[in-house]
């Protein structure tokens, strides 16, 4: 079947095949932007769920792929951050959650732009893989800027910190399991080639430090120029 064809790992950084999914998350801002309102009743509800189910069928039929073509494996466990916020984002967006929202936010925010960006899979398009990567990534970023322009919902400093904390707690937990599955969830044991000889060069062995301040730092920027947003919208919502 031409979806699961060999012959397409070929994905090149930077490549249409790279730009088209921008494209496309820009144009659906736009729409939540400026039909958002019209957004309401059980037609959204249903939408909404369909979308929901149809993310996480083409999830779980990476899954069933994957064993097909490497076995059962520990690394197929949902232990790492976009995975742990993809599952948070479908409950989240078919219950409307807003305590979830707020803990999952800069993890959606972050985990999905940089995996965007750092292509971490050698498919293109029309390849099944290239579709699932992208539309999952997609859709828990779309899932939660969904609910922060259409619903409102709103984060403060306070929500950054907690998200922070809690990533830390996570990452502890999860290094044991690394070590006890010999795995590599959360990227703890080795970075992706693309970034990896950026953080050995500037923190060496302590990489693992430097990478985690990243983060942390990179969620505080985020919310930044959230708040510069936020403020904004309020500011035009009084105007």
């Amino acid at each position: 079947m031409f979806w699961f064809d060999e012959q397409y790992a070929h994905f090149q950084w930077f490549s249409l095949a790279h730009l088209i999914p921008f494209c496309l998350l820009a144009c659906m801002i736009v729409v939540f932007k400026v039909f958002g309102k019209y957004f309401k009743g059980p037609v959204e509800q249903t939408v909404r769920r369909s979308l929901i189910v149809l993310t996480l069928a083409m999830e779980w039929t990476f899954y069933v792929w994957e064993v097909s073509r490497s076995g059962l494996s520990a690394d197929l466990l949902p232990l790492g951050l976009c995975a742990v916020t993809l599952y948070l984002s479908c409950v989240m967006l078919w219950t409307k959650s807003r305590f979830l929202f707020r803990w999952i936010f800069v993890y959606a925010i972050s985990g999905s732009m940089l995996s965007l960006i750092i292509v971490d899979m050698p498919y293109s398009w029309p390849h099944f893989r290239y579709f699932h990567y992208f539309g999952v990534h997609m859709f828990f970023l779309l899932a939660c800027l969904y609910a922060w322009i259409v619903w409102g919902y709103r984060i403060t400093h306070k929500h950054v910190l907690q998200a922070s904390l809690i990533l830390a707690i996570y990452a502890v937990v999860i290094n044991q399991l690394n070590r006890l599955l010999a795995t590599n969830h959360l990227f703890l044991q080795a970075l992706p080639e693309e970034v990896a000889w950026l953080y050995l060069q500037i923190f060496d062995r302590f990489w693992v430090i430097g990478f985690a301040a990243s983060i942390f730092f990179l969620f505080n920027v985020l919310y930044g120029l959230l708040a510069v947003i936020q403020k904004r919208m309020v500011i035009e919502t009084v105007i």
